[in-house]
């Protein structure tokens, strides 16, 4: 089973009632989040540990998609029961697609003072790895948005999707033909 499987099966364990939330709220295109425990999520799943801490940014798209497979599960679960109020509840929902897995790193970082390097011992072995820092603010400009996917809309049927932007270059995502 992938990493991916397990966190889908953790997800439909533990946080039932959070994607429930989700089926039920109104509006499709707003961002919807699910916040993990990540020392909870450690303890039932410890494989994930290495590859949240070594590899954050291979594993939390995965896990996005796992979000959204786990949506599609409670609605095919449904789907099979079959009955009346089944049937009410599948008219109320719609499967979010841009959702999130947000994983609680500051109990983590906690627990383990490894994550958290002083200012002055960040290297660059710390690139691509998880790690918490904390400080004080010196010096605070306006806040920029960094925007890492645009969300583009097919004008004939109304489906949404995601396309990356190359943050480094500055070019935008283009949209599909």
């Amino acid at each position: 089973m992938s990493i991916a499987q397990q966190f889908e099966r953790y997800i439909l364990e533990t946080h039932a009632a959070d994607l429930h939330a989700m089926l039920h709220a109104p509006d499709p295109r707003a961002p919807y989040s699910i916040d993990i425990d990540t020392l909870k999520l450690f303890v039932r799943i410890p494989v994930i540990a290495n590859a949240l801490l070594h590899r954050p940014l291979s594993l939390l798209p995965a896990m996005d998609d796992a979000v959204r497979s786990a949506q599609g599960v409670i609605v095919q679960q449904l789907r099979e029961r079959g009955d009346a109020e089944a049937n009410e509840q599948l008219k109320r929902m719609s499967v979010k697609e841009i959702v999130r897995a947000r994983c609680d790193a500051y109990r983590l970082c906690e627990t383990y003072p490894e994550l958290t390097p002083s200012i002055g011992e960040i290297r660059t072995r710390h690139v691509n790895r998880m790690w918490c820092v904390s400080g004080v603010a010196v010096r605070v400009g306006a806040p920029k948005s960094l925007e890492a996917e645009h969300v583009f809309e097919c004008v004939k049927c109304g489906h949404q999707f995601l396309i990356p932007v190359n943050v480094e270059e500055g070019s935008g995502g283009e949209p599909p033909p």
